[in-house]
């Protein structure tokens, strides 16, 4: 594993655990050793690897290009301030390049023949695993395997490192603390009670309890980096703060959570409890802000939530790459099993506890029919082969002056040019995606209309893919000598789909657009596909999107469910988990809350504009969520003795915004849309108009800022003589 597409360390260790996980339930007992490569790439013998490829009988042109890429490198060291000159090096693989990862599999290959052991490894990591119905059956296994990797290891110039050797036993039992085991070396490994491999900790009971403890440590220290570069005044805005939470604290949070996340409620605390301070610091709002609005606000779900959603990722990735991949090849033998313990099954039988694995595939399992899936052909397209017999022309324009050259171009287009447009669309009455698609010839004529309904399983993208695949097979039909047909589309990724050969979802469309493409210029005429801004008065693409309209309420011709369509399924599974979560905290809130003033309203990102003072963004998020720099809140925490503005009135968000004459002036903005109409909070803080009017009334007049709060309350003290007795400081 590793050093290849599709091959990660998170696949390699769900492979172990499954394998662990499996013996288990068959009452077998599970040993594991833990190896690592000394020195890796750098001690790799470039004869023996060269050897090692010509017994593999690979091609005398690639060994040749090998061996070109081994020979003639220099190295130079630099050690305390002491640079040596450039000399010659005969060893290692040269790091840096995609190609020096496989090298190094290809050299290590011969390490892995001992039947009796299942080996995994991660490039140089590796896992040494074996089972039987006793611990010490284990310590022979392994300490035969080992002796033989050694001697294969010696021969190949390979050694291990000592540091780096582990023994582990997958059992809670106390009678694995004397099963050490006995190196070729003579050096003895003591069991472990947690290792690390591959960034994962596991432990006997695989609980991974200390994985998640030490991880969701080294997250936060890595969130306590990040709040030191904004405040409530100033720093980075909201967004770029939450942008900094997802690439740099939640990556290292969730690490390996496919492993471990079985909705373990201690698990859910600990991230939660870290996500509570990020909010805060993204929003530069007070401790006391309840969480629920807070994540609405940064548009940050639960981690229960982004966990359970990681779990689908992660099957609907399996799903879409080969049957071959190992991890699919596992989870087949497991479906095997089921199936055969399903047949002899009886009442007293008890079912197969299920795999981690069985249960990530499971969860996505029951939302499609796999009879009727996309199919996918892996491995179809060489990944040197990056040509497609068409040009693929996307405008970098602005729709209104794109469409305005199309219509030139279109009305002066050459004599042999026949103009294709296909378009897609989905309709509220429509029984599923609709295609249209409109040939017109070079004298006007519209001469071929074609709709066709995919079903209710797709999505429009699927359409678009399909649309432009048939025009070209249509193009093919009628092509003769000399013949340029020009295929047009509004949507982008379908174009950019078409235009790179992959093993990924949209691939049969892609193989026929490529055969018919080829014939078409074997028939001595040409192609290209085109991008055309829709819905701005070009009437080809007019026609092809009414036909297409037309086409949603016509009889589905496919039933087939694309990748697509399953993909934004797991995305509306994750916004319903989301919300059944706060549904279920707001039954107990009473009516005050925020979620009694402000409708649920989960989104992927922030929902305020940019160019904006963190200060002034920061206020805002305050005043929607009731706890900031205003009285009603100080009084309440009993930070000040009173919650009176200085107009007299009763000091709050709604004050503020609303009603208080010191700011009448500066209000005249949040209603000059419509000045006989009265804003609400709802409008101002809950819609995208409403927002970008309250930040320039914030900016405006400062309210709610700590600057305000601090120079009001300054002002206030001199007044009374200080009566307030300095409480400011406790901001």
């Amino acid at each position: 594993m590793g050093g290849r597409q599709k091959k990660s360390a998170i696949d390699t260790a769900i492979l172990l655990t499954t394998e662990i996980e499996r013996n288990s339930r068959s009452k077998k007992k599970t040993s594991t050793l833990f190896l690592d490569v000394k020195g890796a790439f750098d001690h790799v013998s470039m004869n023996k690897l060269l050897d090692i490829c010509k017994n593999l009988n690979l091609p005398t042109s690639l060994i040749a290009w090998i061996s070109s890429f081994l020979k003639e490198r220099l190295l130079k060291l630099s050690f305390d301030g002491q640079i040596e000159t450039f000399k010659p090096i005969n060893t290692g693989i040269p790091q840096g390049s995609p190609i020096s990862p496989i090298l190094f599999l290809i050299y290590i290959r011969d390490l892995f023949s001992a039947n009796s052991i299942k080996y995994l490894s991660y490039i140089d990591d590796i896992a040494l695993t074996t089972f039987s119905t006793s611990w010490k059956k284990n310590i022979i296994s392994l300490e035969r395997a080992t002796k033989q990797i050694y001697a294969l290891g010696k021969e190949n110039a390979i050694q291990f490192d000592l540091a780096k050797t582990e023994l582990i036993h997958f059992s809670t039992s106390k009678d694995t603390k004397t099963a050490s085991i006995k190196l070729p070396n003579e050096e003895i490994i003591q069991p472990s009670t947690l290792v690390r491999w591959l960034g994962i900790w596991f432990d006997p009971g695989l609980s991974f309890k200390q994985h998640v403890t030490i991880r969701a440590t080294q997250a936060k220290t890595s969130f306590y980096r990040m709040a030191g570069l904004a405040n409530s005044e100033k720093g980075l805005s909201p967004k770029a703060m939450r942008q900094l939470y997802m690439a740099c604290v939640t990556s290292i949070a969730d690490y390996g959570s496919i492993l471990w996340w079985k909705g373990q409620n201690q698990f859910k605390k600990i991230l939660q409890s870290l996500q509570n301070l990020t909010l805060r610091k993204i929003l530069g709002v007070f401790k006391t802000s309840p969480i629920k609005p807070m994540e609405i606000e940064a548009a940050l779900c639960p981690p229960e939530v982004r966990l359970n959603a990681g779990i689908k990722q992660y099957a609907f990735r399996l799903l879409k790459i080969s049957p071959s991949h190992p991890v699919n090849l596992i989870a087949t033998k497991l479906a095997t099993e089921k199936e055969n313990q399903d047949v002899v099954a009886t009442p007293r039988r008890k079912q197969l506890k299920p795999t981690q694995l069985e249960k990530i595939k499971n969860s996505i399992q029951k939302d499609f029919d796999p009879l009727i899936l996309e199919g996918i052909h892996h491995f179809y397209f060489p990944p040197w082969k990056k040509e497609v017999p068409y040009k693929v022309n996307i405008s970098k324009l602005g729709k209104e002056e794109a469409a305005m050259i199309h219509n030139l171009a279109f009305k002066y287009r050459c004599k042999n040019t026949i103009t294709i447009y296909t378009d897609a669309s989905s309709t509220l009455e429509g029984i599923g995606i609709g295609i249209g698609i409109a040939v017109i010839l070079p004298n006007g004529r519209i001469s071929h209309q074609e709709t066709i309904n995919i079903g209710v399983n797709q999505l429009v993208y699927n359409g678009e893919l399909l649309g432009v695949t048939k025009a070209i097979e249509y193009a093919n039909s009628i092509a003769q000598p000399g013949n340029k047909f020009k295929i047009y589309s509004d949507n982008q990724a379908g174009l950019f789909r078409l235009k790179t050969p992959s093993d990924l979802p949209g691939q049969s469309c892609q193989i026929k657009a490529i055969k018919a493409a080829e014939a078409i210029q074997n028939k001595g005429a040409e192609i290209s596909l085109n991008w055309v801004p829709g819905h701005t008065s070009v009437q080809g693409n007019e026609l092809a999107d009414s036909l297409a309209k037309e086409a949603t309420k016509i009889p589905s011709s496919s039933h087939e469910t694309s990748y697509a369509s399953i993909g934004m399924d797991i995305k509306r599974m994750k916004s319903e988990n989301w919300i059944a979560i706060l549904n279920t905290n707001n039954f107990h809130q009473p009516s005050s809350t925020y979620s009694r003033n402000y409708p649920w309203k989960i989104s992927s990102k922030i929902r305020v504009p940019g160019n904006i003072k963190r200060s002034t963004i920061c206020a805002l998020f305050q005043l929607k969520i009731g706890h900031g720099y205003f009285k009603s809140y100080l009084k309440r925490f009993g930070i000040s003795s009173n919650d009176n503005c200085r107009c007299g009135g009763k000091e709050s968000p709604d004050h503020l915004l609303l009603s208080c004459p010191l700011y009448k002036m500066a209000r005249k903005t949040l209603n000059k849309d419509n000045p006989t109409v009265r804003p609400t909070m709802k409008y101002l803080l809950h819609t995208k108009a409403g927002i970008i009017k309250t930040l320039e009334f914030i900016e405006a007049t400062r309210i709610a800022t700590r600057s305000w709060h601090l120079n009001r309350m300054h002002e206030e003290e001199e007044e009374e003589g200080g009566e307030e007795g300095g409480w400011t400081e406790r901001l």
